[in-house]
């Protein structure tokens, strides 16, 4: 079910303004309850980032930073939208790997294809 609610963020009207080439978006659940969304986002944002001139903000660190990056017990949700209305490859990179796995999230399901999806636990 969260899945297909980070399916359709991704596929919204929100996420394609704050990244047009690749949206993409995040849902943080603990216990059936959404604790955050997040969005990719194309542009810098200070409180991420103060010495790079450009750099993207992923989904998944956007949904953290929502819960101050404590996650114990969470399930994060990926998604990534693609053009005609289909999904793609939204596996985390590494950098989020990282991050995602230092904040206590238990697993995170993100889109394949199609009706493909991944699951990894960290």
């Amino acid at each position: 079910m969260s899945l297909d609610l980070a399916v359709k963020l991704s596929q919204s009207r929100e996420a394609k303004s704050y990244y047009p080439k690749w949206p993409m978006a995040a849902v943080l659940v603990k216990g059936g309850s959404i604790q955050s969304i997040g969005f990719s986002r194309k542009k810098n944002d200070p409180t991420y980032l103060d010495r790079f001139d450009y750099c993207s903000v992923h989904c998944e660190i956007e949904a953290l930073r929502k819960v101050r990056f404590q996650a114990k017990n969470h399930v994060l949700f990926v998604a990534r939208a693609c053009k005609g209305g289909g999904v793609g490859l939204a596996k985390p990179c590494a950098n989020c790997q990282e991050v995602i796995d230092g904040s206590g999230v238990k697993r995170v399901t993100y889109t394949i294809t199609g009706n493909e999806y991944g699951v990894w636990k960290p």
